[in-house]
Parts: C-alpha cells; sequence; structure tokens
C-alpha cells in the first residue's frame, strides 16, 4: 500500500475495561496504522445501558490508516466483547473562528432582519371594511 493512499482517521470507542485501549490499538498495528496517537481514557456513565453495562471508558486514536482497512477494523472489532461501541470519522481541518464570530455580541445592523414599515390603509369611519380593504388583508396575511 502506498503512503499517500493513507487518510487521517479519527476512532472513538466505548469500552467495558481500561484494557479496551489496547484491544484497539492491537487492531489497528495489525492493519497497518501508523502514527497512533492515544487520548487518556475517561471513565463516563451511559445515558442508557449498552451491552448491560450502564458505564465505560471512553477512548479516542488518532491514526493514518488505508480506507479498505477500516471495514476490516470495525468488523474486526465487533467481534471483542471488552469493545462496547466505536465510531470512525475523518476529522474536518479546524477553521479560523475569529475570522467568522463578529467582535461584539450584539448583532450588527447587516445581520438584523428588515423590519417592514407598517402600511396605512383607509378605513371607513363607520368601523366596517370594504370588500379590497378585506382581500388586501386576506392576501397579507397568506404570504
Amino acid at each position: 500500500m502506498k503512503e499517500n493512499d493513507k487518510k487521517l482517521y479519527e476512532v472513538s470507542f466505548l469500552a467495558k475495561s481500561e484494557n479496551g485501549a489496547a484491544i484497539i490499538v492491537k487492531h489497528l498495528t495489525r492493519l497497518g496504522a501508523e502514527g497512533l496517537k492515544e487520548v487518556d481514557l475517561k471513565k463516563m456513565k451511559l445515558a442508557y445501558p449498552m451491552k448491560g453495562e450502564a458505564s465505560a471508558f471512553f477512548g479516542c486514536i488518532n491514526c493514518e490508516l488505508s480506507a479498505d482497512s477500516v471495514s476490516k477494523f470495525t468488523d474486526a472489532v465487533k467481534l471483542e466483547g471488552e469493545i462496547i461501541r466505536t465510531l470512525i470519522v475523518e476529522p474536518q481541518p479546524a477553521r479560523n473562528r475569529t475570522a467568522e464570530v463578529p467582535s461584539s455580541s450584539a448583532p450588527s445592523e447587516s445581520t438584523k432582519p428588515a423590519r417592514r414599515k407598517p402600511t396605512k390603509r383607509e378605513e371607513p369611519d363607520d368601523g366596517t371594511l370594504s370588500n379590497e380593504l378585506l382581500e388586501e388583508k386576506l392576501e397579507e396575511i397568506l404570504q
């Protein structure tokens, strides 16, 4: 496999114990992953039980892996009873947030929605509306 055929992936996983990271690393290295960068495991309570577990160890590993090895990796990890769930994504490059966020927290004039000026309508003095005015009001409501 050529070096340039490998892409950067982020492998996130939930494991029943701290040995889950070693299992993930074992499968990744077997499939030729390079540049493994592990994040420390963190024990967390799950929102709902998964595979009979109320809590799990969450871990994340960044690595370079070929695209065809990703499906092989997921198939191999499914057979491991220690691993509850995995997620593999291609991380997006970080964008420069300072260019996107305006300096003040108040919306600027250009971002405020344009307000319509109320139009004056002629109404008869007796408080009733003519058919034309009623039709105009209906059209305005339906828009």
